[in-house]
């Protein structure tokens, strides 16, 4: 893949499809290396990703393009089982490719990701439905992935995103937008905060993950 920087294609900002999942794993994979998911592969992700955007959910999938390389995308609004769905539905899949990556449960995140899908798949009667629901903020866009290839940081592209998000929330009738945030990501964190995101406060949050929220204006 080439750098996404690399000649003078301008900034497109479009909705993403089921047709961009390819370009969509490959851009998680860049974005997020260390990752469960990206680590379990592209396949793994692209079948995520389907779920996320052609799942029973409500929301908006938004995509920065550079001309054909996809260099952003945002994915957000009202998720009925974001990962409770999405492991469910792929148990034979998902326990098959965690067998050739064994590697990723001896960390602390493929352990924790290991032990949500074994106590998925063996409750089937747990429901998919909006996951920690007394932790959304009532009237409030939830955004589930902001994603930015690192060949093309800082070039405007995750303002372009939250911009977009900004307006499918105002779109939608909504007063605010929330995420989840890792603290110990100082980059993210300070980016949020540059751009008029705030802690929220709510009783959940942890070391490694705090809810975030932006007030927006009505006005735009």
């Amino acid at each position: 893949m080439s750098d996404p920087r690399a000649g003078s294609d301008p900034l497109e900002v479009r909705e993403l499809t089921v047709h961009d999942l390819e370009a969509l794993a490959e851009m998680h994979r860049r974005a997020f290396p260390d990752s469960v998911l990206s680590v379990l592969g592209t396949e793994v992700l692209s079948r995520y990703y389907r779920w996320q955007i052609a799942g029973p959910h409500d929301v908006d999938a938004i995509g920065v393009w550079s001309g054909d390389v996809l260099v952003g995308a945002a994915i957000g609004g009202r998720f009925n089982g974001s990962m409770i769905g999405f492991v469910k539905g792929q148990p034979v899949f998902l326990s098959f490719r965690l067998l050739r990556h064994p590697g990723v449960l001896f960390g602390p995140r493929g352990r924790a990701a290991a032990a949500t899908g074994v106590r998925l798949v063996t409750r089937p009667g747990l429901r998919t439905e909006p996951e920690q629901p007394e932790r959304v903020p009532d009237g409030s866009f939830g955004l589930l992935v902001v994603a930015v290839d690192p060949g093309a940081r800082r070039e405007g592209i995750g303002r372009l995103l939250l911009e977009a998000a900004e307006d499918c929330a105002r779109r939608r009738g909504l007063a605010r937008l929330h995420l989840t945030l890792d603290p110990t990501n100082w980059g993210a964190a300070a980016f949020y905060r540059s751009q008029g995101w705030e802690r929220l406060g709510l009783d959940g949050d942890t070391d490694r993950s705090w809810l975030i929220g932006k007030e927006l204006d009505p006005g735009g």
